[in-house]
């Protein structure tokens, strides 16, 4: 097992943990979010992850538009950049899930589909996914 792998063993972890307490509360407390997210901007700026500083600034552009518009909690965005700064990949199969969830969740209950939904389930699903596809590679 690469170090890859068990960092996205653990992030997956990490999101099934915060997607539990999503689940049962539809709020995610701070200690689950802070520290995964001071942890990754620490390794970010200690240049032990590379990665487009535009591109940075455009995931943390898009994720202010959408806290701001109500579209996802603050829990929601501070994880989102906790992981676009570990890895964009996680990030995208994290959205990606997130998207899978809601349309999922649109098709079977319409309208009817409570506009406070768990993120967090959708996030899991996402890097879930992700892990699933790089053990059949």
């Amino acid at each position: 097992m690469t170090v890859d792998d068990m960092l996205r063993l653990t992030i997956f972890v990490w999101l099934l943990i915060c997607a539990t307490q999503d689940w049962r509360g539809r709020e995610v407390s701070n200690w689950l979010t802070l520290p995964p997210l001071g942890i990754a901007l620490c390794i970010r700026l200690a240049g032990l992850i590379q990665g487009s500083l535009l591109l940075m600034l455009a995931v943390i552009a898009f994720l202010l538009l959408f806290w701001q518009r109500g579209w996802i909690g603050g829990a929601d965005a501070k994880a989102s950049l906790a992981l676009a700064l570990t890895d964009m990949q996680i990030f995208a199969w994290a959205w990606l899930g997130l998207g899978v969830w809601y349309l999922g969740l649109r098709l079977c209950y319409g309208r009817k589909c409570n506009r406070r939904l768990p993120a967090f389930v959708g996030f899991t699903t996402g890097v879930g996914a992700l892990l699933v596809v790089e053990v059949l590679r």
